[in-house]
């Protein structure tokens, strides 16, 4: 360490030299440097001032250890008090997301009606059952399209993720006869109504 490091590390236990609790090595450091040092002697007197100046000062008005143990008191008894609080809190505010959840998802579904986004732009409004058709993984587009053409059928969604498309059976046609039919097909792996 540097001379300045040294003086520093002395400066630091001058008050515990003051109040007595150093070790005996750090004491010895702390005497020896102050023999040397008319600085440090300075601001040892000047901590001893300090300390001089609160001990002589009027205690009376001070609640001391009774008071403290008091005020210690009431703050555990507060901090208990505002716990129950705190979680209940976050039970209103989960409540409170829960019930927004709800109701957004039953504003969504309520929302989705029959109308579809078409491929070619604009909406229209399609009438009829929908069906939930798997085509067999042989099945080519254009075995898929000459089939629903046949039929008088339309996908309107799909294909989903696991290969289901969504096709409408229009109003005045038989939902029964459309299922046997598609079913029959031998492109078709399973068909139910949505």
């Amino acid at each position: 360490m540097s001379g300045e490091d040294d003086r520093q590390n002395i400066e630091e236990l001058l008050p515990f030299y003051l109040n007595g609790t150093l070790d005996a090595d750090e004491r010895q450091l702390v005497e020896d440097a102050l023999a040397q040092d008319e600085v440090l002697r300075d601001e040892l007197s000047f901590l001893e001032a300090i300390r001089d100046d609160v001990r002589s000062r009027d205690t009376a008005a001070s609640p001391g250890e009774f008071g403290l143990a008091r005020l210690m008191r009431d703050i555990e008894r507060e901090g208990a008090q505002t716990a129950p609080q705190r979680s209940n809190v976050w039970k209103i505010a989960a409540s409170v997301a829960i019930a927004l959840f709800a109701a957004q998802s039953l504003y969504v579904v309520t929302q989705s009606g029959p109308d579809f986004e078409l491929a070619g732009g604009g909406s229209e409004s399609l009438d009829g059952t929908i069906l939930i058709v798997g085509f067999s993984e042989t099945a080519t587009e254009g075995d898929i399209r000459n089939l629903l053409l046949d039929l008088g059928l339309e996908i309107v969604g799909g294909p989903s993720a696991i290969g289901l498309y969504s096709i409408i059976v229009p109003e005045g046609v038989s939902v029964a006869d459309t299922e046997t039919a598609l079913s029959s097909a031998a492109i078709v792996d399973s068909v139910e109504t949505e």
